[in-house]
């Protein structure tokens, strides 16, 4: 987890969407814009520990995760109205200059949200090491989140333990989520950085120095998913975020499966770049 993470928190003055194509610039790596088909994670095998089955995991979630972008979200936000002050000042001052990690306050943000899949190759293996989710506001085509995905095993904590990483590039570092996947209730599944049985899962920033890195807690964040499937047509997940043990939101998301017909990848990417090129003038 540390050597990936660590090779994502190199210095870079790029924000949001464009870091991950131009780090695998530098690094020589692969890479893929708008892949058709492909998933968070290549297979929930990958995942297969101690602690989680993915026999017993719903077909209808498995295929989500193995095949994400042929899958459309529509999500609502509930926020704790004690928090939502201090999301707005961290929205209005700091995600929106990163272009990064800017979380929705209300639903006008969320139903405008568009998403894709790309892929980083490092070692030229034609199977990509990191998976990368872009979503942008459609209207502004500002990123709203931009997130690199793996898997990973670990017996650090003298069990066979598996691990979902999800490092978010920010100037100059990263923040990473180290996610605990478990099954939850019969067929459902459930990731989560708050485990008492494991040393490693949590919500870090990543700082990097010219030999070394600095890794450090990120401020008492917690996060909780919690999937469960409606027959073959939907999934439900519930998207609990905390702060110091506060509840901060909730984020309710409905995925279902989507006409490939009806992306239209080139008009993003156009809105995208137009959002860039507003930026460096």
């Amino acid at each position: 987890m540390v050597r990936i993470c660590n090779a994502l928190s190199l210095h870079d003055r790029s924000r949001g969407r464009r870091f991950l194509p131009r780090f695998a610039r530098r690094v020589h790596a692969g890479f893929e814009g708008h892949v058709a088909d492909m998933g968070l994670m290549a297979s929930m095998e990958d995942i297969r520990s101690a602690r989680f089955n993915p026999d017993l995991v719903h077909p209808l979630i498995r295929e989500f995760y193995e095949h994400t972008s042929t899958f459309k979200l529509k999500i609502t936000v509930d926020w704790n109205p004690l928090v939502r002050p201090f999301g707005w000042i961290y929205r209005a001052l700091i995600a929106r200059q990163m272009r990064q990690l800017v979380v929705p306050l209300d639903q006008q943000t969320l139903g405008g949200l568009d998403s894709w899949l790309e892929a980083i190759d490092l070692h030229h293996s034609h199977h990509p090491d990191l998976r990368v989710w872009v979503r942008v506001d459609k209207t502004s085509g500002i990123p709203v989140y931009v997130g690199a995905y793996r898997t990973y095993k670990s017996t650090v904590d003298d069990y066979d333990a598996s691990y979902v990483s999800v490092c978010f590039p920010i100037p100059g570092g990263n923040m990473t989520t180290v996610l605990v996947p478990l099954n939850y209730e019969g067929d459902g599944f459930m990731l989560r950085t708050r485990d008492r049985d494991s040393s490693e899962s949590g919500v870090y920033f990543l700082v990097p120095h010219k030999k070394s890195f600095t890794m450090m807690p990120a401020f008492g964040l917690s996060e909780r998913f919690r999937l469960k499937a409606d027959n073959m047509e939907e999934v439900a997940v519930i998207h609990e975020c905390s702060w110091l043990g506060i509840h901060a939101f909730t984020m309710h998301y409905e995925i279902t499966h989507e006409n490939p017909a009806q992306r239209d990848y080139k008009a993003a990417a156009r809105l995208l770049a137009a959002a860039e090129t507003n930026e460096k003038s």
